[in-house]
């Protein structure tokens, strides 16, 4: 198991969700607080949909910022104060491993196919044994879990532990 910090479910969807906009959108990365929260309450490629505050994600920012896996920063010429994570830094894991975490965070436990599929909208995962050569690692560290087959089902799936 890792030592690596605990978040709750608002930091979990804010992490995941500046990773997320980190890789698909980087001309408007990083994100004000209200780019943050729309991201957060965005309503696909998110389970649960959530109607977040932005009180209630600047919150979470504050937390994700003490715990080191975001940071403010003030871009030249903008008046508005924008968040960044550091989820490769702090937990390091290569960029195609914050995406599959930023997946997991948004959208809870998948099927190694589904997580395979929604990954490759932030980085290249071209075939299924790329994916497990992705999460074998984030699975000896402890930050992934792989989860039993629910019953009448053959596929396992996999989970991050950051927001258990």
């Amino acid at each position: 198991m890792t030592d690596e910090p605990k978040l709750d479910a608002i930091e979990a969807r804010v992490l995941g969700v500046l990773i997320e906009k980190d890789l698909t959108t980087p001309d408007q990365y990083p994100l004000s607080l209200n780019g943050a929260t729309l991201g957060c309450n965005q309503k696909s490629n998110r389970h649960p949909v959530l109607d977040l505050t932005e009180k209630e994600v600047n919150t979470a920012i504050g937390k994700l910022i003490v715990k080191g896996l975001a940071g403010s920063v003030h871009p030249m010429g903008s008046r508005v104060e924008k968040f960044r994570h550091n989820t490769e830094a702090v937990l390091k894991v290569s960029t195609p491993q914050a995406a599959l975490l930023a997946e997991l965070l948004m959208r809870g436990p998948q099927q190694p196919g589904e997580l395979r599929a929604r990954v490759s909208r932030m980085a290249p995962v071209e075939t299924q044994q790329a994916l497990m050569d992705l999460l074998k690692p984030l699975v000896e560290c402890g930050l992934v879990v792989r989860l039993q087959p629910p019953p009448g089902s053959r596929a396992e799936s996999y989970a991050q532990t950051l927001a258990p």
